[in-house]
């Protein structure tokens, strides 16, 4: 039996594991850490229900929904706890909570207890909490299309919410369209394989000589705009860095299908859809406040029953596709030049290797500030950091942890009408390091007064290598994380 002509371009989904009535379909890893699904022929009774249900198979028409009956709007949650506790704008928890009111229940993907990413289900509100957040990994599906029809079979009301190919995997596997079933899929980057993942986590947990008891990819901490992941250590201790990150936006860790996924544009095939409401400072700025804007489209008349039940519980402005369209809204995730040579040198090299070459020196960045390259080569680039700062209304600025580019730094600033107050004295600090104080008053972080504090806008953070202790001397003083700048430079005058 074949399930389908083009099994390089499988989602994955699961839906002709669960379909089969043998049991003869198992997921086997790919050589990449996807999993694939196999047939034993010698159980297979050539039924032909895996290809029946294989979204590969199916006319993508028939499943998409018109964007002529959409409906698109921004939205906060009022509360703002739940907003803060999203990772946007609280979309998908404001659904979950309306469908777990009508004792129904709500399907998503969560962190297991040993943070592998696998759908779950969920029928208390107290637990609701393990689906928030974003997990930029691929998830397994498991039993639980066959749980989800269970449940429909009960009469419950059912919220399914996913990336919009396991969406469709588990529409192909009902076969119908059953009326208490709520579909909300996602705007995806793609997913990066689950072997990636558990290499990293293992990288860290040998780095800092514990467990990790939970993993954020993105933590709101920093700001929405944000992207850096932190996790929790058995004894209780939290760090953060951006090196998955890295890796994930270097695009060559991808699942294959992600390249040329058919779902990346505006026709959409669940009830609703949802993501982050990015661009949206360009044309409603007074309501970027940094801490989480949703994007909520619905696609049908049953989302948009569920958007009008919940709307009570929101803050929102009505859009249109133009405000709202962004990359994977419009096309697939680009494939990038060495993929190959990347999954060579993954299961060749160490993965400390993998990660100085693929994930330490792309794209640095933490905060809301990116700089991937040193000042002399933005110079000669035309580019003017002062303006990144001047953009954003920061006019005062603090330095920790200096190096061998302050001096540049510094100037670059000042002429752009940036006051340097201060440099701050931190546990990187030396002799050597206070070298770098170009003139400017020297401070203990300690010392900075509680108003000299607050007039700060944002405290630049140089030095990479003691950067998560730099936090942890501003966090005692109060200092908000969303005002922290980290900036990695590279060696200087390199080009």
């Amino acid at each position: 039996m074949v399930i389908n002509d083009r099994m390089e371009q499988c989602y994955h989904c699961e839906a002709c594991v669960q379909a089969c009535p043998v049991h003869a379909i198992h997921m086997e890893d790919d050589g990449r850490g996807f999993r694939k699904p196999q047939i034993d022929e010698t159980v297979c009774i050539n039924c032909g229900l895996c290809a029946r249900v294989c979204p590969l198979n199916v006319q993508m028409a028939a499943y998409k929904h018109g964007v002529e009956q959409q409906h698109i709007r921004g939205i906060k949650r009022l509360d703002e706890k739940k907003r803060r506790e999203s990772q946007s704008g609280g979309a998908f928890s404001v659904i979950a909570e309306y469908v777990l009111a009508q004792h129904g229940v709500v399907y998503g993907a969560a962190l297991d207890d040993d943070l592998n990413c696998r759908y779950q289900r969920v029928d208390k509100a107290e637990e609701l909490v393990k689906l928030k957040g974003s997990k930029y990994v691929q998830a397994e599906v498991l039993e639980v299309y066959q749980s989800i029809r269970e449940d429909l079979k009960k009469g419950s009301k059912v919220l399914f919410g996913g990336t919009a190919c396991a969406v469709l995997g588990l529409r192909t596997f009902l076969g119908e369209e059953p009326e208490g079933l709520i579909t909300c899929d996602l705007v995806c980057h793609g997913v990066a394989s689950p072997d990636v993942y558990r290499h990293y986590r293992d990288y860290q947990e040998k780095r800092h000589g514990e467990k990790l008891t939970d993993f954020n990819f993105r933590d709101k901490k920093f700001g929405w705009h944000s992207h850096v992941e932190t996790f929790t250590l058995e004894s209780g201790k939290e760090e953060a860095d951006v090196l998955y990150r890295n890796l994930y936006y270097g695009h060559l860790c991808m699942r294959e299908s992600c390249y040329h996924c058919p779902f990346a544009d505006m026709s959409r095939v669940s009830d609703i859809t949802i993501g982050d409401f990015w661009g949206i400072e360009k044309t409603h700025a007074e309501w970027d406040d940094n801490l989480g804007i949703s994007l909520f489209i619905t696609n049908t008349p049953k989302g948009e029953a569920v958007f009008q039940a919940v709307s009570g519980e929101l803050e929102f402005i009505v859009s249109n596709s133009e405000e709202c369209l962004q990359p994977h809204l419009a096309y697939p995730v680009q494939k990038p030049e060495g993929v190959e040579l990347f999954w060579e040198e993954y299961r060749n090299k160490n993965f400390y290797y993998i990660l100085k070459k693929y994930g330490s020196d792309n794209q640095k960045f933490l905060g809301d500030v990116a700089v991937t390259q040193n000042l002399e080569t933005k110079k000669k680039k035309g580019i003017n950091i002062a303006n990144y700062f001047t953009e954003r209304d920061c006019s005062r600025i603090a330095l920790c942890g200096l190096n061998e580019n302050t001096e540049m730094l510094v100037a670059e600033l000042e002429a752009g009408g940036i006051s340097v107050e201060c440099i701050l004295e931190t546990v990187c600090d030396n002799a050597e390091c206070r070298k770098y104080a170009c003139g400017k008053p020297v401070i203990p972080i300690a010392g900075l007064k509680a108003k000299e504090a607050q007039e700060i806008d944002r405290y630049v953070v140089m030095c990479e290598q003691f950067f998560l202790d730099i936090v942890q001397e501003l966090r005692r003083i109060e200092v908000p994380l969303y005002k922290v700048a980290p900036i990695s430079f590279l060696a200087a005058m390199e080009v």
